[in-house]
């Protein structure tokens, strides 16, 4: 049982390097070598957070990416995951999920979620964001009615 157990945190330090170079390539480069602080969260914490990523935290989902809820430290957030088979499978598709994290560090804006973490334990990163209070802007970037799909 312990066999296991090693081997699964040698698979989530793997993917914390692999991940962290890459991360941290993309982010200087794109933010021209200045500083944006952005917390590392353990997948522990991630894991918690979501319940495993239980359907009922479940917000919405894209081709690339889903949203869930999840609470840290009696905060709540919004946690964007990147499943590992679709991301992989395209061919510039870990290009594309840095550069949403480049571009999330660097969006400074009310109607944005701001980026406030990462987690690199995870075969792609998953991203952590503040909580939509009031809500996800829609496709026309407005509060849409209850019947609209909302995208944060």
């Amino acid at each position: 049982m312990k066999f296991w157990r090693n081997k699964g945190k040698e698979r989530r330090k793997q993917w914390f390097l692999d991940n962290g170079s890459t991360f941290l390539k993309e982010l200087i480069a794109g933010c021209n070598g200045k500083t944006n602080p952005i917390r590392s969260f353990s997948s522990d914490q991630i894991l918690k957070a979501t319940n495993g990523f239980d359907p009922s935290r479940y917000v919405t989902s894209d081709l690339y990416y889903t949203w869930f809820t999840g609470s840290i430290e009696d905060r709540s957030y919004m946690i964007k995951m990147y499943p590992e088979e679709k991301v992989r499978g395209d061919g510039d598709g870990i290009g594309a999920v840095y550069n949403d994290i480049v571009i999330s560090a660097r969006a400074n804006h009310i109607n944005f979620l701001k980026l406030l973490g990462c987690c690199l334990e995870f075969p792609c990163p998953v991203l952590v964001f503040e909580h939509a209070e009031n809500g996800a802007l829609g496709h026309q970037g407005g509060i849409g009615s209850k019947d609209t799909k909302f995208l944060p």
